[in-house]
């Protein structure tokens, strides 16, 4: 009797289920540029109305199973894309399959970028500029560095080239007064995790002649997937006091549905420095080298719509074009994204980075044997005899390979991402992060390198020292936001509403010490053989939380009010500022959309036009512990003396 029981059951329950599934059917396709045909990796292909949807796999296939029977549209969108709405009839039971050809190239009022919060929104609605740096923009670069990426595609920022030495980046201004030495760097997110973007000089920085190390230069180039770069007060609003410079969000790889892909790619070449603006063309002989680059690549993706996965890993082998320059670097990065249920997905990314290299004084340093040959201290080399060039050259290579200047770079970056979709009009997302970076570097100068300067006299035996460095970075990153679309006809007018509301928290903890030793024991390598050695320390711990809302209303799809507003927290506030608030609003009007004056002016002619302003507050973080009356001690005779460090609120 029981299995009786179970038979009738199990056939009750598919008599049921038959039904539904006849009443559902499958939709199919790829999705390619219109301009080459490529097809488009992740792009996104919603059912409109419904919660169901897919993204396009490295060969722009795409399928979504269970789409209800009838007339449907599809919405196909992907960053440095205009979105497409195409029309698809399903028939119970059967598969409908469609092809769908994006439009790239600059940007367009119809392109769609990330504003803040993972929120996706058309640029038409926008009334301020968003950048965007799309995936074939970076692919046409020949660019190793994050920056150079930048320099290439933001017209409106100034990136300059600080050195070309390994760990070097270029200072990044993005707005304001400028300065020789300064920078004004946005804030990085890394898939929504904001990221230490340090790219001066750190607080305890081991000096090398203007040669500063760079957090920036540690994030891979061969992982970014496209760039959006968000400015001064629309920035403020999304992402805090820290962001009046603006906003650069990276976007990394991601994997998607379909066959297992393994990629390797090797490359090998020679890299030599630039003769263009140099004094003496001499001076390259001495100091410039062939140096041999060799890059080891491996990637694996794929996946099914339930979950994908993605890999890559590099090694990398830089000879350097000058000597003392040497880079050894290694990158891992790793993605997974799965569904939970039908209307929650998780993303979660891991990156670990390892950078060692090694360094020779730049320019601004009277160590530096580049400025010294160029400002003429060992006479006008390009009139030297070939015995007294020979002479020069080979001293200037001895005394710069007894330099022992190295720094090593280890960074570990993950970011947790939880998207809800409750609703096709509803989008919740929270995200979790961790930025950790450790920077140790080490400089060895000893007597014998002090001798071959003409620093100390032949036979000097206390004149070397060591000087070490290290800097501890660990960013915290909580965020949480909320996106609800909405649309009414009001008199035959339709108007459209995308409200973004969420919260942000970070915190930065940044300890750093130095430690120099001094009459070090020649061949040491220790700071315990030296006569003495003396340490400081900087420790700073700042903290933000705000909440923000904005509002963007449409009427008829070419005409939009944005309006919105943060309030904002900071460790550094003080109790005489408290918490500050940051409004913005603004206006975009697309004349060209407008019946009369496509009737006035041909589409050959002006193919948009496109009216916007706006009005945005922005601000800085004070200085740490601005807001709290120190006290500085000092060593007076020997014995501690107390003075006023910082006055207080």
């Amino acid at each position: 009797m029981p299995h009786l029981l179970l038979r009738v059951a199990a056939a009750a329950a598919l008599l049921v289920a038959l039904p539904a599934a006849a009443q559902t059917g499958q939709v199919t396709g790829t999705v390619t540029d219109a301009q080459t045909g490529d097809p488009v990796p992740s792009a996104s292909v919603l059912v409109v109305g419904t919660t169901l949807g897919s993204s396009t796999d490295v060969d722009g296939r795409f399928r979504i199973d269970d789409v209800p029977a009838g007339d449907q549209t599809l919405r196909v969108s992907f960053v440095g894309y205009t979105t497409r709405q195409v029309p698809v009839s399903v028939a119970a039971g059967r598969t409908a399959t469609v092809d769908v050809e994006l439009e790239g190239g600059a940007i367009g009022i119809d392109e769609v970028v990330v504003t803040g919060g993972g929120a996706s929104v058309q640029a038409r609605r926008l009334s301020t500029t968003v950048e965007s740096i799309s995936p074939q923009q970076i692919e046409e670069i020949p660019a190793i560095r994050v920056e150079d990426v930048l320099q290439a595609n933001l017209p409106n920022s100034q990136v300059r080239l600080s050195s070309g030495q390994p760990g070097t980046a270029s200072l990044i201004r993005s707005r304001g007064v400028t300065s020789a030495n300064l920078s004004t760097t946005p804030v990085i997110y890394v898939d929504g995790v904001r990221v230490d973007n340090l790219n001066t000089a750190a607080e305890l920085d081991l000096g090398s002649g203007g040669a500063q190390s760079s957090s920036i230069a540690d994030i891979p180039v061969e992982n970014i997937e496209r760039i959006e770069y968000l400015k001064g007060g629309a920035a403020t609003t999304l992402f805090g006091s820290d962001a009046a410079n603006g906003a650069i969000l990276i976007f990394t790889k991601r994997g998607a549905a379909g066959e297992g892909r393994l990629t390797l790619e090797t490359e090998f070449g020679v890299v030599d420095g630039t003769r263009d603006f140099l004094r003496f063309q001499e001076t390259a002989d001495i100091v410039f080298r062939p140096g041999l680059v060799q890059s080891y690549r491996i990637g694996a993706s794929g996946g099914s719509e339930a979950m994908t996965y993605s890999f890559s890993g590099r090694a990398l082998s830089d000879g350097g074009f000058r000597y003392g320059n040497e880079n050894r670097r290694y990158d891992l990065r790793t993605t997974l994204s799965a569904n939970v249920n039908r209307a929650t997905r998780y993303t979660g990314t891991y990156a670990y980075t390892n950078n060692a290299f090694s360094r020779d004084y730049n320019a601004n340093s009277g160590f530096g044997q580049f400025q010294n040959l160029e400002t003429g201290d060992f006479d006008r080399i390009d009139t030297l005899s070939a015995v007294a060039f020979a002479q020069v050259r080979d001293s200037v290579r001895t005394f710069i390979d007894l330099l022992d200047f190295g720094f090593v770079t280890n960074r570990f970056q993950t970011s947790q991402q939880l998207r809800v979709l409750p609703s096709p009009s509803l989008s919740l997302q929270a995200t979790a992060g961790i930025d950790y970076r450790l920077a140790d570097s080490r400089r060895i100068r000893s007597n014998a390198y002090y001798i071959q300067g003409g620093f100390a006299p032949p036979g000097a035996t206390d004149e070397g020292d060591i000087a070490l460095s290290e800097r501890r970075s660990l960013g915290l990153t909580l965020e949480a936001n909320a996106t609800h679309t909405a649309e009414v006809t009001v008199a035959g007018l339709p108007i459209s509403f995308l409200t973004i509301a969420g919260g942000q928290v970070f915190r930065t903890d940044d300890s750093q010490l130095y430690t120099f030793a001094s009459r070090v024991t020649e061949g040491s390598q220790s700071i315990n053989n030296s006569a003495g050695a003396a340490s400081e320390d900087f420790t700073l711990d700042v903290a933000n939380y705000g909440v923000f809302l904005q509002e963007n209303i449409g009427v008829r799809d070419n005409l939009f009010f944005d309006i919105g507003g943060r309030l904002d927290g900071n460790s550094a506030f003080g109790e005489d500022v408290g918490l500050v608030f940051y409004p913005k609003g603004g206006i975009a009007y697309t004349v060209s959309d407008e019946p009369f004056f496509q009737r006035a002016v041909p589409r050959s002619v002006v193919s948009n036009l496109k009216f916007r302003g706006s009005y945005g507050a922005a601000g800085n973080f004070p200085t740490p512990f601005a807001n709290a009356r120190t006290i500085l001690v000092e060593s007076f005779d020997n014995l501690p003396a107390y003075t006023f460090d910082q006055p207080g609120s």
